[in-house]
């Protein structure tokens, strides 16, 4: 990989993941957006105002999932990018493998909830919400 394409792809990765993470998280702790994430994020800082250490609490796993989720789209539509592991029988490409990748870290079988030892709000945000 030459200087040109990692610095093609850091300025992707910042744009089309950590930029994006952040703004939403700024929108959402402003009120500007209005989705029922965006609501469920500011009632509970608005909750724990008083306590900076219940409002982090609450809020890591909203952002690495985020982040989480930013990268895998990235991989998903970037034409010129791609995820591929090694395995038993040859390299295989994710974006091949997977019918959307970004979905794949939600939903009661996605990995979040298979693989993760830690707390998750997507529950508490979307309960009684049909997909």
């Amino acid at each position: 990989m030459t200087r040109k394409s990692l610095d093609e792809f850091g300025e992707l990765l910042i744009k089309e993941v950590r930029d994006r993470v952040i703004g939403n998280m700024d929108e959402a702790v402003s009120r500007k957006l209005k989705s029922k994430w965006d609501k469920y994020i500011f009632t509970q800082i608005k909750k724990h105002r008083n306590n900076s250490k219940e409002i982090l609490h609450f809020m890591i796993p909203i952002i690495v999932d985020l982040t989480i989720a930013h990268f895998l789209e990235l991989i998903e539509y970037e034409v010129d990018l791609d995820l591929v592991v090694e395995t038993s029988e040859g390299n295989k490409s994710l974006k091949e493998m997977s019918d959307g990748l970004s979905g794949e870290i939600y939903s009661d079988s996605g990995w979040i909830k298979r693989f993760s030892e830690y707390r998750t709000y997507e529950d508490e945000i979307y309960k009684g919400d049909t997909i």
